[in-house]
């Protein structure tokens, strides 16, 4: 295993042999390795700099340059470096400077064996624990990236952007045999959260559920859809796999997050996705027209908003006192209402539902990231721009470009 590195500063003599041979002890029972030492902070500089080490167990007051003048500059450059200061005297200004400087110990000479060991131990942990967390960010990145290019494979096979040789080929990256198959697109849509941080949560779930099946590829990667593309060899086995992944889907997702699918059309070739891909929309927007039936006894108010909302989102000026006139109710229990009943604030809603209309924009025009802010009710395309990245995670020029390529 790889041993932690520990560098040494301190300018008197005996003081320095004595934390050496402390240090060469502990590398006997520990994964520490002493990898230099100097007697003040301006020959040490250079060196640490240079063997970036793990550990810098430097002295305050040196000549030349001070431990806390070498700690401020190693830190510019090693800013994951773990210092430990060391001093004769029980100073409040060094405990600030220490704090500053985000040291992570304060040792007082004479330093006994106990003490050091006790200090590099807790050192050693945090480095060890700074280093799980590092490689779970890697591992969590990795797999990031791999789902943003499965929503990128499957947005280019779905509008029909790549020919059915690169299909094949792209689709084998992610272990899958997409030759001579029969194909079928399943759509699920949370109508009740719709940003990109709401679908990424879905992907552990699902990852639990298919990434051992080879007979599909899945995304939840999308402010849109979960999105899934099944092929088997026969048309009766696809359906009924259809329908086993669609009663998965649901039972897994819908206690925590009400869920509408929509399944496509079984079709015969890779080019003929696309069909499939738009019946499944029609299908899930067939299911979201009954499960809107649920507003019940709301609807009376909430249909006349919703409809005032559809036509007028691209006013700049829209309020809630705007479209409570609609209404018979005051704003506060309007307000109660359209929560209850679409299960967010109307603010929330309208800025969806403008999000939306801007990622048409993006994708079929050739508009401006200026005028689609004007036209879907935005009159400062900065804050259209910081609004559509907080809600769909990437900024609308990269969401544009993702449908160019």
């Amino acid at each position: 295993m790889t041993k932690y590195k520990l560098y040494i500063v301190e300018d008197e003599h005996l003081i320095r042999e004595s934390l050496k041979k402390q240090i060469r002890e502990l590398e006997k029972k520990y994964l520490i390795e002493l990898v230099g030492e100097a007697g003040d902070g301006e020959i040490a500089l250079p060196e640490i700099l240079a063997l970036q080490p793990d550990i810098l167990l430097t002295d305050i007051q040196m000549p030349f340059m001070t431990g806390i003048e070498l700690s401020a500059e190693v830190r510019k450059s090693l800013p994951q470096i773990s210092i430990i200061f060391i001093s004769g005297f029980d100073d409040f200004s060094y405990a600030k400077a220490a704090i500053h400087l985000q040291v992570v110990e304060y040792l007082l000479k004479p330093i006994r064996n106990h003490e050091l060991e006790q200090t590099l131990q807790k050192v050693m942990n945090g480095l060890a624990e700074k280093k799980d967390k590092k490689h779970e960010r890697h591992e969590q990145s990795q797999v990031l990236e791999i789902e943003v290019k499965k929503n990128l494979y499957l947005n280019q096979v779905f509008k029909g952007q790549i020919n059915t040789s690169q299909a094949i080929s792209d689709g084998a990256d992610f272990g899958c045999d997409m030759r001579g198959k029969k194909y079928q697109v399943i759509l699920a849509s949370n109508f009740v959260n719709q940003t990109f941080n709401d679908y990424a949560a879905f992907k552990d779930k699902l990852h639990g559920l298919f990434s051992e099946n080879p007979a599909l590829i899945f995304s939840s990667i999308s402010s849109r859809y979960i999105k899934i593309l099944l092929f088997n060899l026969t048309e009766t086995e696809l359906i009924e796999m259809g329908n086993t992944v669609t009663t998965t889907l649901i039972s897994a997702l819908e206690a925590t997050n009400p869920i509408t699918v929509g399944i496509g059309k079984v079709v015969n070739r890779i080019s003929e996705i696309p069909a499939s891909y738009e019946s499944a929309q029609n299908c899930l927007l067939s299911n979201r027209q009954i499960a809107n039936s649920s507003l019940g006894k709301y609807d009376e108010v909430i249909q006349p908003v919703l409809e005032y909302i559809d036509q007028n989102y691209a006013n700049f000026d829209m309020s809630l006192q705007d479209v409570v006139k609609l209404t018979n109710t005051s704003s506060s229990r309007f307000s109660t209402i359209f929560r209850l009943a679409m299960g967010k604030t109307f603010i929330d809603y309208l800025t969806m539902i403008r999000i939306e209309q801007s990622k048409k924009l993006l994708r079929d025009t050739n508009a401006s990231i200026s005028e689609i802010a004007t036209r879907v009710g935005y009159y400062d395309s900065n804050y259209f721009s910081a609004v559509f990245k907080r809600k769909e995670m990437i900024s609308p020029r990269i969401y544009r470009s993702s449908f160019r390529k």
